[in-house]
């Protein structure tokens, strides 16, 4: 969605139509609604008495949501039809929420929790404890006494993924760790983890912390905390890692990257998905080179060589990334013994037509003859043939 500004201008219009979308979100889980969904983009809420200009510079940051898969046929009735539906169901007067089989709570909108809409977040995820599978946040923006309150309030028996994402640039984080840590203690049915956030600055960990995990999405930082203990985490089978981002021009350190790739081999015996997520620019190529080289120059040597078990390697880059960038992969790729399939997931520029296609594809299977396919974008494709070629 484009950004967009909203001014309320009169007192209490916001507090009104806060309640109305509250009564609506409550009119959706009455629905016997099991996945819920609230995304947001950024908008600015000026807040003024009447007598006050619009053009105030008192603002509050909030989140217009964007609702999807919530509700069916209320999905495509008319608005005079919502508008009617909205004005004969009371208001909620405190309390929780109607309990539903709610299963999926996904609040990536802020404003869920900002002081008008946290108490209604809050009484419906502990409605539902009993119900819920999966639940994600995304805590921009909001307070530390906040996210405290909200995840010490929280104990979800089945739970099996957790998403908590902040601001990736890491300035803007305020979530506390220890908060984060309390919640994922009382929580060892987590199958799946996405978690962006501080790092830790302990050394204390839980013996046996997180010891269903498969799936881990995370900054460096925080893997190498997670993984770095006395038992090592049988159960992971792919780990994402991800590069944070900094104000300014301050590059990310990608040697922070082999600090985890040390430890795979003695602390993940069952991994055999890695992807590699590059959102800080500065420093990729020359990491990625570094390890590139390697092959070059003989037999591949380094972290990447021990990574035996690794079958499929995604690589998360930037599509305006240079011709560089993209050159160097097929010896990076090399590097790792066992890899039969490689996932670009966004299809870099200058692979988007011919004939750099072809003659990264050809490079690929001559430099990699033990990768089965490679697949850019949405396309699949088999290199048995290309090696011939």
């Amino acid at each position: 969605m484009p950004y967009s500004t909203f001014a309320f201008s009169k007192a209490g219009v916001f507090d009104r139509w806060t309640r109305k979308v509250i009564r609506l979100f409550d009119i959706v889980l009455s629905k016997q609604c099991n996945y819920f969904y609230v995304a947001g983009d950024m908008v600015s809420a000026l807040f003024d008495s009447p007598s006050t200009n619009t053009s105030s510079p008192r603002a509050t940051l909030l989140q217009r949501p964007i609702v999807k898969k919530i509700s069916g046929p209320l999905r495509n009735l008319p608005k005079s039809a919502k508008r009617t539906i909205l004005s004969i169901i009371p208001s909620r007067q405190g309390g929780s929420p109607h309990a539903s089989v709610l299963r999926y709570f996904h609040a990536l909108s802020p404003m869920l929790f900002q002081p008008l809409f946290l108490d209604w977040t809050t009484s419906t995820l502990q409605t539902n404890t009993q119900t819920l599978l999966e639940v994600s946040f995304k805590t921009n923006y909001i307070s530390p006494s906040t996210s405290r309150g909200l995840l010490s309030k929280l104990t979800l028996p089945s739970l099996s993924k957790f998403q908590l994402t902040c601001s990736r640039v890491i300035e803007q984080q305020t979530i506390s760790f220890n908060d984060i840590l309390n919640f994922l203690t009382r929580h060892p049915s987590i199958v799946s983890l996405d978690l962006y956030g501080p790092a830790p600055r302990n050394n204390h960990r839980p013996w046996n912390l997180l010891p269903a995990l498969e799936t881990l999405i995370s900054p460096p930082e925080l893997i190498v905390w997670l993984l770095d203990r006395k038992y090592p985490c049988k159960q992971l089978i792919s780990l994402n890692i991800v590069s944070e981002v900094y104000r300014g021009l301050a590059a990310f350190d990608y040697d922070t990257f082999d600090e985890v790739l040390v430890l795979l081999p003695l602390c993940t015996p069952s991994l055999t998905t890695l992807k590699l997520s590059f959102f800080s620019g500065p420093g990729t190529i020359q990491w990625l080179d570094k390890h590139a080289s390697r092959g070059r120059v003989g037999s591949p040597s380094g972290p990447l060589s021990a990574l035996k078990g690794i079958t499929t390697l995604k690589l998360e880059l930037s599509r305006s990334w240079e011709k560089e960038v993209t050159g160097v992969i097929p010896h990076f790729v090399v590097q790792f013994p066992e890899l039969q399939h490689l996932v670009y997931p966004q299809l870099p520029l200058n692979l988007a037509m011919e004939p750099g296609k072809t003659a990264f594809l050809k490079e690929i299977a001559l430099t990699c003859p033990g990768l089965k396919t490679v697949s850019i974008g949405y396309t699949l494709v088999n290199l048995d043939s290309w090696s011939e070629g």
